[in-house]
């Protein structure tokens, strides 16, 4: 049985998904950001200037696209 919903995850590496973090500053602003774990999410928000609230794991960065046969 498959489900027809699924798409590969993309990775850089098989072994190495990526994540989807959205954060929050103080005042209630939302964002998102993409990484391969939270210290690596947070490491990319400090290196933009942005010091974030909070930061939540949304998911996996799936695949979009068709795989040909």
């Amino acid at each position: 049985m498959t489900d027809p919903e699924s798409r590969p995850i993309r990775s850089r590496e098989e072994t190495e998904p990526l994540f989807a973090y959205q954060y929050q500053y103080p005042l209630g602003i939302f964002g998102a950001v993409v990484g391969r774990s939270m210290s690596h999410a947070v490491e990319i928000l400090n290196q933009s200037g942005v010091e974030p609230f909070s930061l939540t794991r949304i998911g996996v960065l799936i695949n979009q696209e068709e795989e040909k046969e």
